[in-house]
């Protein structure tokens, strides 16, 4: 299921939205090896501020977009959803 998060219940995705933004950094600072800010293992840029909207895709468990079968997230899945709408 697909979570549209914003400022309003940002505060009920903690844990989900922690783990994104480490998948973030994971994809771009060290695979990429881009020069972005991160903080506490989080990457975090000028867009992620009180007007960011963030799609957040939850299995039935409630765990963040991972692959059931390898037990890892999908490729791109942090890549195309790090864009604002």
């Amino acid at each position: 299921m697909i979570h549209l998060v914003n400022s309003s219940h940002r505060h009920l995705y903690g844990r989900e939205l922690d783990e994104f933004h480490r998948e973030r950094h994971r994809q771009f600072v060290i695979e990429r090896g881009w020069p972005l800010r991160s903080v506490d293992g989080g990457e975090y840029d000028d867009y992620d501020d009180d007007k960011a909207l963030y799609l957040v895709g939850l299995s039935l468990d409630g765990d963040i977009g991972w692959d059931a079968e390898s037990g890892q997230p999908p490729r791109a899945a942090c890549y195309r959803m790090s864009f604002l709408i």
